[in-house]
């Protein structure tokens, strides 16, 4: 039988190593892209955590170099574990420079940890996915015709919150903002948020199949 191993199957998993068509709004980044950017930007010897939530299901598909992963999707069954699992693993690892890519509402859980970061010299990159929203809820009650504004909270910026506490932050709109604060980070690595503005407009890929029924 051939099972799976057809050029149909072949096509569609290399076509997901192409940059998509991406969702232009003012103000905001499609997460797709700032994956990819991030992707790039970031060296491969910068381990990676990633959180839960609906912005996860980006990096879990979308991130392509090799490097050391750890995710935590899942665990507890709950958001906002993220910075605490990457700042433990980077001390037990030597205090070397890592990231780790949470949603808004998940790093404001925690957002004293950050402190605890800028304290220790701890130099942790938190890129913040931020949809200024429980991403999850919102979209399970869009698909469900419940209204999805019940799920937004709005944020202030978390890059200057970021550097009153000590650290290094910025808040990003544009691709451009966001490759000139990788590079800040990189330059100069310590604890730092980059509050990475996100646009609602684009459904992963699971949630695209769990809550639309799309065969994508």
């Amino acid at each position: 039988l051939e099972g799976y191993h057809t050029e149909q199957t072949r096509r569609h998993l290399t076509g997901r190593l192409e940059q998509p068509a991406y969702v232009r709004e003012p103000g905001r980044l499609d997460p797709r892209e700032a994956i990819w950017i991030l992707d790039h930007d970031l060296p491969a010897d910068m381990g990676l955590v990633l959180g839960s939530g609906h912005q996860t299901d980006f990096g879990t598909m979308l991130f392509q170099r090799s490097r050391d992963v750890l995710s935590n999707y899942g665990m507890f069954g709950a958001i906002g574990q993220a910075p605490l699992i990457a700042i433990g693993q980077m001390i037990a690892k030597g205090n070397k420079p890592g990231f780790v890519v949470e949603g808004d509402a998940s790093f404001l859980m925690h957002l004293s940890e950050f402190e605890t970061a800028c304290r220790y010299g701890i130099p942790l990159l938190v890129v913040v996915m931020n949809d200024q929203g429980l991403g999850a809820e919102y979209h399970k009650a869009k698909a469900k015709g419940l209204d999805p504004d019940l799920a937004t909270i709005p944020t202030p910026e978390l890059g200057t919150v970021a550097q009153s506490l000590g650290g290094g932050g910025a808040t990003v709109r544009t691709p451009d903002e966001l490759h000139t604060a990788l590079a800040d980070y990189l330059h100069n690595p310590r604890p730092t948020v980059i509050d990475v503005r996100i646009t609602r407009e684009v459904l992963s890929t699971p949630y695209r199949r769990i809550q639309y029924g799309e065969d994508v």
